[in-house]
């Protein structure tokens, strides 16, 4: 393939990016550090790239559902609550 199709397969892909959302977490580990997990344990984020809704500080154990919100730059989540399944 040519540079010029590269090119224009990058910028269609920079202008077209998927729209960010909440998604679901899972606490590994709650200390001494909290620990989540996401992508099916793919991806862990660690306290550095949380922040965490006051209301929950202290009622997430491990294995509890989390519902994240992503920053644009996925780099920040934060934790608004915590979720079940019905």
């Amino acid at each position: 393939m040519s540079w010029e199709y590269d090119i224009a397969k990058e910028f269609k892909k920079r202008n077209n990016l998927t729209p960010l959302g909440p998604i679901l977490g899972k606490v590994i580990n709650k200390s001494p550090a909290l620990k989540i997990s996401i992508h099916d344990g793919q991806v862990f984020l660690e306290n550095e790239q949380l922040y965490i809704a006051d209301s929950l500080q202290g009622a997430l154990f491990e294995n509890d559902e989390v519902l994240l919100i992503p920053t644009s730059s996925e780099q920040i989540y934060f934790i608004i609550g915590k979720v079940v399944k019905l």
